[in-house]
């Protein structure tokens, strides 16, 4: 709930993991006490959510006509790569006792970026907010939709196609009327 984007607070709070079926990695993270199933559960995402991840980059590869070599490069791996749980709350996460000394809110629930990685595989509520930015019309509403996952493309993928695919400028609009929950794999 503190965390910065361009230098101002997000709107937001967040739970974030790396890979569960790794010991050195899952050492690193942080769960919650008193949740039955809940690691197993975030374990099984992280599995299915990596596999989906090796199923999408090869559709990219085939469409990009990609050796083995090449593909053996333009790649990912599940030990780099994390998962986050966002709650998007209507209003300010932190508790007005407690903002003395916080960056300034911002003006978007999380500010205009691109993600670092390959690709992120977005899972989304049907609240709504999510933005992207279109060369030729702006901010553009990616809408949710039941039984889809939205692919942002990453910075990487961007050098490795010499800017041929390009990365998803995108951001999160405030809430006004209810929370948005979103599930991020960042795949890296």
């Amino acid at each position: 709930d503190r965390e910065l984007t361009k230098r101002k607070r997000d709107h937001k709070e967040v739970f974030d993991f790396v890979d569960p079926a790794r010991p050195v990695s899952d050492s690193r993270n942080r769960w919650p006490l008193g949740i039955d199933g809940f690691r197993e559960t975030m374990a099984d995402l992280f599995d299915g959510l990596s596999d989906l991840t090796t199923r999408t980059l090869a559709i990219v590869h085939e469409a990009l006509g990609l050796g083995s070599e090449s593909r053996d490069i333009v790649t990912f791996d599940r030990r780099g790569s994390s998962v986050r749980l966002n709650h998007y709350p209507v209003g300010d996460p932190v508790p007005e006792a407690e903002r003395d000394g916080l960056a300034d809110l911002g003006a978007t629930a999380l500010g205009y970026h691109t993600d670092p990685g390959t690709l992120t595989l977005l899972l989304q509520d049907d609240t709504g907010g999510l933005q992207t930015e279109s060369l030729h019309h702006g901010w553009i509403d990616v809408p949710p939709r039941p039984g889809t996952i939205v692919v942002n493309l990453g910075d990487c993928m961007q050098a490795w196609t010499n800017d041929r695919y390009r990365a998803a400028v995108h951001r999160v609009v405030p809430m006004t009327r209810r929370s948005r929950y979103s599930i991020p794999y960042f795949a890296n």
